[in-house]
């Protein structure tokens, strides 16, 4: 990419900086990943009765911070009517946009998806820009950006679909691995115990 084609810390005309811009048809796609993660960690990490408060306390800051960036869509500005907010771990995306908690209706995916506010991983966020540079390809971007939108909103339905359809077969898939694993540590212990019966049988007898 050319160095102009995006920048850091770029300020608004109030002084707000939001992390990066692109620059695609003299147009500005705002981008910015500052979540902090240590929240999602504690609750990875805390006792089954403190995570549902800890949750709870995660959620609301996502959603701070979906409203931060939100800010940062300013048309008259020159910025697209959209942008992404960059999640940089791929096991909180799945989080966000696969657990019934964040997804159920009025939850956090639906919030971004109406604040404009497209939520990507480090593995997706190509495929939204890819998208998006094959919308606006040699066309006016005033006459196509809520195109754009729409196919942004029909793009992140199929990850969240995806997700939540990865997510049942890979927990499916562990419960069956746990299962085998568990049959397959028995059928060892019987095993180890048959050897150590016929290595008695065969060790010479002390008088």
């Amino acid at each position: 990419k050319l160095p102009n084609q995006y920048e850091e810390d770029h300020t608004f005309s109030d002084g707000k900086k939001v992390e990066f811009v692109l620059r695609l048809n003299d147009k500005l796609i705002p981008i910015d990943s500052k979540l902090q993660l240590e929240d999602y960690k504690r609750v990875r990490e805390a006792e089954e009765r403190q995570r549902p408060a800890l949750r709870t306390e995660f959620k609301r800051k996502v959603k701070q911070k979906i409203d931060e960036v939100k800010q940062y869509i300013r048309p008259q500005e020159g910025t697209m009517n959209f942008a992404l907010m960059v999640i940089p771990s791929e096991a909180v995306f799945y989080e966000l946009v696969a657990n019934k908690d964040f997804t159920e209706d009025g939850g956090l995916y639906d919030y971004a998806q109406t604040q404009n506010v497209f939520l990507t991983s480090p593995l997706t966020f190509w495929a939204y820009l890819t998208t998006i540079a094959q919308g606006l390809k040699g066309l006016e971007i005033e006459r196509r950006a809520e195109e754009v939108l729409a196919s942004l909103q029909h793009l992140s339905t199929q990850i969240r679909n995806f997700t939540q359809d990865e997510f049942r077969k890979l927990g499916q898939h562990l419960h069956n691995a746990s299962s085998q694993y568990d049959q397959a540590e028995k059928a060892m212990k019987d095993v180890e115990q048959s050897l150590t019966a016929l290595e008695r049988i065969g060790a010479p007898h002390h008088q």
